[in-house]
């Protein structure tokens, strides 16, 4: 696993959050969730 391959997965990652603007609100909100529930469990 080369840094080129590591840096292309990650150009992927930001095109798909740019166009799935709704599945990546989604997704942020459920791990906040889980970040203010661990939280608020320690």
């Amino acid at each position: 696993m080369s840094w080129s391959v590591i840096r292309q997965d990650w150009i992927e990652v930001y095109h798909f959050s740019k166009n799935a603007l709704y599945t990546m609100t989604i997704y942020f909100l459920f791990h906040s969730s889980l970040l203010i529930t661990g939280a608020l469990d320690a």
